[in-house]
């Protein structure tokens, strides 16, 4: 039996919009390698876990074309057109959905499908969001080769609603480069770029590690801090493989209060990977620095300062403590510098020192 090298989890809530499109981009490629995708849906309430059934309804003896929304798997009804019903049933049998009867939200969805996942590599692709045409080859010539933890690759985001015909990346003529991550400064570059989907996921190497479901936002984040600081064979592939699309209504095109949290929690998590991280004290010092500017970049660079309130603030000031006063990783010259700065009470000279760490790029944090 052929190897399934990839599981492709997505998780999805009311997206009868865009789940066709993230779905066809994966389908076009069936003759590339062997795969499974698994849909998480996470208690929908529109069309979204219907499409999904009449996908994987083969016992209606119905083809793709005969489909109702046939006309939103334009890459896939070309395929599929060449070959014999049989063989397109077996293609849409690699489609799984498993139903959650109460929103968990994406950290369980994506646990949920972690569980179930069988394939060499775990790929997180989000039911908004699409696959270059030619990512499965391209990352099939890759990891045949090797065996990594975890491999990331580039993105491009695309401000529409729609994605590209064929599912073809402007920057996807470049030739794939792969930048094997050695060194502090390349886990740095591999960490400034959180987000799951555009990496995938050595499943024995993520073993019982899991995403944190009280986390709404930034799960995804603390989830690659988790398992980039713990990984032995991590590259970077300087190539397109993932079309994010900004959708309104989408998490992070929203900015509760519950996010502003999230994103603050998220730095704790950070912290304690690397108090945990078998790391020499040198790495953990720069990975140090970096938490403490993830402080301040994750409060202030998505909120202006008129849109956080006083309890926003107390949030603030409690996780500021435990990362620059209370955390035994610092100096003692710097935690008594930050509680000083921390007694003046002064909430807008933490957003002039957020300018200055982001216009000069500090290496001192206060």
């Amino acid at each position: 039996m052929t190897e399934i090298l990839f599981s492709f989890i997505i998780p999805v809530r009311n997206r009868e919009h865009t789940i066709c499109y993230c779905l066809d981009s994966i389908l076009c490629q069936a003759f590339t390698c062997n795969y499974e995708i698994i849909v998480v849906d996470d208690a929908s309430t529109d069309k979204t876990p219907l499409i999904i059934h009449k996908i994987i309804d083969i016992s209606s003896h119905q083809r793709l074309s005969e489909l109702d929304f046939a006309n939103k798997f334009p890459e896939s009804l070309a395929i599929f057109s060449k070959i014999t019903p049989q063989e397109e049933y077996k293609i849409r049998t690699r489609v799984k959905i498993i139903r959650q009867y109460s929103n968990v939200g994406a950290a369980a969805a994506r646990n949920v499908g972690i569980n179930k996942a069988v394939g060499r590599y775990i790929w997180f692709v989000d039911s908004d969001d699409f696959i270059s045409r030619n990512a499965l080859s391209v990352l099939k010539a890759k990891i045949l080769k090797e065996n990594f933890d975890i491999l990331k690759f580039a993105k491009q985001s695309l401000f529409s609603d729609t994605p590209p015909s064929s599912y073809k990346l402007t920057d996807s003529k470049k030739i794939p480069r792969l930048t094997y991550i050695k060194d502090i400064k390349g886990l740095l570059f591999i960490l400034g770029h959180g987000a799951v989907w555009c990496s995938i996921f050595n499943r024995y190497f993520i073993g019982n590690i899991r995403f944190n479901p009280s986390f709404a936002y930034s799960e995804d984040s603390v989830f690659s801090w988790q398992l980039s600081l713990s990984a032995n064979k991590i590259a970077y592939l300087d190539y397109p493989l993932y079309g994010y699309m900004f959708t309104q209504g989408s998490l992070t095109s929203i900015k509760p209060k519950i996010r502003f949290e999230c994103y603050l929690r998220a730095v704790e998590e950070y912290l304690i990977s690397i108090q945990s991280s078998l790391k020499v004290d040198k790495e953990k010092k720069v990975l140090l620095r970096e938490c403490e500017k993830r402080l301040y970049f994750h409060a202030f660079y998505s909120y202006d300062f008129h849109e956080i309130s006083s309890e926003m603030w107390n949030v603030w000031y409690a996780v500021y403590e435990n990362v620059m006063i209370k955390n035994p990783m610092r100096s003692k010259y710097k935690r008594m510098m930050s509680m000083l700065l921390s007694r003046i009470h002064s909430e807008r000279l933490f957003i002039i020192i957020f300018y200055m760490i982001r216009k000069l790029n500090f290496t001192y944090i206060m």
